[in-house]
Order: C-alpha cells, then sequence, then structure tokens
C-alpha cells in the first residue's frame, strides 16, 4: 500500500501516531511555540491575503493594536489591494501559534467559535486576511478567518497539524524553529502571555513587547505603566484619584498589582 499519497495534515491525537510520543508532548510543544496550528484553505478562501509587512504603516500599527476584535472592528479598517499593496497566493494552509489565540475574537453566536484576524505563512512570515467590499476600487477590509471551535484549554479543537510542520520542528534546530516569535529586528518578545489571559494580561504583554522593540531594552515596571498610561484611547487606563489606583477600562487596578503581574509576565 505503499504507492497511497501521503496525507498532509493530521488530528492531534492522530499526530501522536506520526512523531511516536505522547498526546501530552505535542500539547507542550504547541503550548511553548515549537509546533502551531493549521487552518486549511477552506476556512480563508475567497479572501485577499496580504503580508503585515506590504501595509501601509498606518495599517501596521492599527493592527498591531487589535485585540479580539469583533467583525465591526475589523470592517472598520480598509485597504485597497493594488500594484502598491500585493495580494499573496492563497496556501493550501495558514498557520498561528497557540500563544495567539489570547488575542483573536471568540463569538458564541453559532456556539463558541473563534476567528483569527492574524495569521502566518509557512516561513513565519505574518499575513492578514481582508474581504473584497468594492470590487471597482479594489477596496477590502479587514476579516478573519474561522478555526473552529475551543476545548476546555481554550483551544482550537477542529484545527490541524500539517506533515510539513511536523516534518520542520523534527529536523529543524531548537533555535531556528520558525514558530517561535516574529518579531522585528528578530528580537525576542521578553514578555509572554500566561495560559488563561484576560484583557489586561493581553495588553501588559503587548505593550511591553512593543516597548522593547522600540528602545531595545526591557521597560520596569513603572516604565510600562506609564507607557500603558499615554495611550488612553485605545486601552481606557487612566490613573485614579487615589494614589497608586489606576483603572484600566474601569476595572481597578493597584499599582502593587500591576508589579505583581509584571513579574509574572516577564520571562525569566
Amino acid at each position: 500500500m505503499s504507492n497511497l499519497p501521503k496525507r498532509k495534515h493530521f488530528k492531534l491525537e492522530d499526530a501522536v501516531e506520526y512523531l511516536e510520543c505522547a498526546q501530552s508532548d505535542i500539547q507542550y510543544y504547541l503550548q511553548e511555540g515549537y509546533l502551531r496550528y493549521a487552518v486549511p484553505f477552506q476556512a480563508f478562501e475567497g479572501f485577499a491575503l496580504v503580508a503585515i509587512a506590504s501595509l501601509p504603516e498606518a495599517t501596521q500599527k492599527t493592527l498591531a493594536g487589535l485585540i479580539k476584535p469583533d467583525l465591526l472592528k475589523c470592517h472598520d479598517i480598509g485597504l485597497v489591494v493594488d500594484e502598491s499593496v500585493q495580494a499573496i497566493p492563497l496556501p493550501e494552509h495558514l498557520y498561528f501559534k497557540h500563544a495567539d489565540r489570547a488575542r483573536y475574537y471568540v463569538t458564541e453566536d453559532d456556539g463558541v467559535q473563534v476567528r483569527a484576524h492574524l495569521l502566518e505563512l509557512f516561513d513565519g512570515t505574518p499575513v492578514s486576511l481582508w474581504l473584497l467590499v468594492n470590487e471597482d476600487q479594489g477596496m477590502h477590509v479587514l476579516t478573519g478567518a474561522y478555526i473552529g471551535s475551543t476545548d476546555a484549554d481554550g483551544c482550537p479543537a477542529e484545527s490541524v497539524l500539517t506533515r510539513e510542520e511536523l516534518d520542520r520542528m523534527v529536523s529543524a534546530p531548537v533555535h531556528s524553529i520558525v514558530s517561535q516569535p516574529v518579531v522585528v529586528n528578530q528580537l525576542i518578545n521578553p514578555f509572554k502571555l500566561p495560559q488563561k489571559a484576560n484583557d489586561i494580561a493581553i495588553a501588559m504583554c503587548e505593550y511591553g513587547n512593543r516597548y522593547y522593540q522600540k528602545y531595545g531594552k526591557v521597560p520596569s515596571a513603572i516604565e510600562l505603566l506609564n507607557h500603558m498610561l499615554k495611550d488612553v484611547e485605545k486601552l481606557g487606563m487612566v490613573a485614579g484619584a487615589e494614589k497608586g489606583m489606576y483603572f484600566f477600562n474601569g476595572i481597578k487596578l493597584k499599582e502593587r498589582q500591576f508589579k505583581e503581574r509584571y513579574g509574572k509576565y516577564l520571562s525569566k
């Protein structure tokens, strides 16, 4: 039966047999970023695929600040796809890391479904998906691909692992694994989301890593706090009347609590 075509992708439980390891090992590889989930072509068929780096700078900054955007918020972001911003041919699969799921929008309109607005090519190139809304003008709006329901741990239960992704992890040296964070100047982000991340955790890690990319150093807790306070329109974070008291979208956050969170999210 050796003439049978090789499988191109696996469910998590089937990948166990392919790699000859335990299911807990694969979950570990996913959670640590050594493996990425894959989204099949059917999930993004008909959309325009554009590399983040080729987008206008203002659009890149807007996308960088998006956290759990619903469709209305996505559709507020427009893009003319023409000679200056060219679409990439759609591949068989797109990829995303376990840590990315904290930034994705979760809807319960038809069961618990997750929509991914930022994905990667196999080589790690960050890409975005765009829906055509005006063919004459070439106008598109940001959209997302449904990546299935979530299990008890918030993981996409219906996503797959591709053969090429599994083979890449096995054959590549640990330091060259594609699924490590793809960031400006190849700096590794110092802040890491916890397994169960709320909006405060997501914002602190996002802004801490941005600070690192911009200034080339890890901010102190107070530097990060002040950095976040400057972006009140996006974060809704303000200082309270009482010293050491802050509000994040109406939620009380003491300076002591902020510092405790800072210590937990900063990679040791």
